[in-house]
């Protein structure tokens, strides 16, 4: 998997059926479109990114790209299918939705995001006893 960097954005995203009752600012992305250092990222309110490293302030930025980020979300409150007991092990068998998004950003500011791809699919969770 390797290292990435992590965001979260609070401006307008696209609406995403099954995540209607979630608020998408908690959700902590993944992107790799930086430079992988994992460092945080923050898309606040009005657009503005922000990036903050380990043990440093939050330092606004000026760029202009594209930027992709995704995100395996759990959707275990919804509905869990069924457990599997085995000797020490417990396995929750539930649906995850893989999202995938892009925004664009012009001089520091995030102009438009994009959903680009979402799947529902069924995930294991194992806990130890």
């Amino acid at each position: 998997m390797g290292m990435f960097d992590t965001i979260r954005f609070a401006c307008p995203m696209p609406i995403v059926d099954e995540l209607a009752d979630r608020d998408l600012s908690r959700i902590e992305f993944q992107t790799k479109d930086f430079d992988n250092l994992l460092d945080s990222y923050k898309v606040d309110l009005f657009g503005n990114i922000y990036r903050r490293s380990l043990k440093k302030e939050a330092v606004k930025l000026n760029i202009t790209s594209m930027l992709g980020f995704y995100a395996s979300i759990d959707l275990v409150e919804a509905k869990i299918e069924s457990v599997i007991v085995t000797w020490k092990d417990k396995y929750f068998i539930h649906e995850s939705l893989w999202v995938e998004f892009q925004a664009k950003f012009v001089h520091g500011k995030c102009t438009s995001v994009e959903l680009l791809n979402k799947y529902l699919y069924k995930k294991s969770t194992s806990y130890w006893c």
